[in-house]
């Protein structure tokens, strides 16, 4: 099972979107695909599984704590979900390699694992990062976004030299980009230079569209089914088929 952690330093940056679009295109391509939810907030957990049974399957707060392994996986739009809970903290971590153990249970079960993780760069992060194969940072187009990634390449790095060597940082994504405008193609500009000297990729951005929030509001996990013509849509099918070759 190859584990991808989408991290971002700060919240705004698309990280939900950026897993779900990646665990959708995925799920589609044919792939067994498990969603790990470790942001607090639970969005990926409320868009992609059904809150009305949810009780009734593992989550990540009991697992990290040992407890309800005899309860099965959910499933979900895009395959199995480990869905987060409102008790999930930094103090639910009690060493590096906790996510690392947990996910191995499953290594036999599924191709991939997309970790959403919380945005911030604590304990739970860098346990992400310790059990990832790749990482890659989504980054809303605005002044704070570009600091943000600064700070998350410092993190992985870290991560890098001492708790995982065999990480990669894939690249970086530029996300609500508006390319016609002087901003966002200074935004984008700017982000070459730095991946430059990261020596990651710059994906391609994706567009600023209506039909993220809207696909999100209707509890919709796959942006490519809900709509299809839509201009991110269209930008996160142009990002998959670069992903698919860098983690393959």
């Amino acid at each position: 099972m190859k584990t991808i952690a989408i991290v971002a330093e700060k919240g705004g940056a698309a990280k939900t979107t950026t897993a779900l679009a990646i665990s959708a295109a995925l799920h589609d391509d044919g792939k067994r695909v498990l969603v790990v939810d470790l942001d607090r907030q639970r969005n990926s957990t409320m868009i992609l599984a059904d809150n009305k049974t949810i009780g009734q399957y593992q989550n990540i707060t009991d697992a990290l704590q040992g407890k309800g392994r005899s309860k099965p996986l959910a499933p979900c739009q895009n395959g199995f979900i480990l869905p987060s809970t409102a008790f999930l903290s930094e103090s639910s971590i009690k060493g590096l390699s906790d996510i690392k153990t947990i996910l191995h249970a499953y290594s036999g079960d599924f191709d991939y694992c997309v970790i959403d993780c919380p945005p911030s760069l604590g304990a739970l992060t860098i346990a992400a990062l310790t059990a990832a194969d790749f990482a890659i940072i989504p980054v809303k187009a605005d002044l704070f976004g570009y600091a943000a990634v600064t700070e998350t390449v410092k993190t992985i790095k870290a991560v890098q030299g001492k708790a995982n060597k065999g990480l990669r940082l894939l690249g970086v994504l530029p996300c609500m980009v508006n390319t016609r405008t002087r901003v966002g193609a200074d935004f984008v500009a700017a982000l070459e230079e730095l991946t430059k000297a990261y020596r990651c990729r710059l994906y391609p951005p994706i567009r600023q569209s209506a039909a993220i929030p809207e696909a999100q509001a209707m509890r919709a996990g796959n942006i490519f089914k809900y709509a299809p013509r839509a201009g991110a849509t269209q930008d996160y099918r142009g990002f998959f088929e670069i992903l698919k070759g860098d983690i393959e």
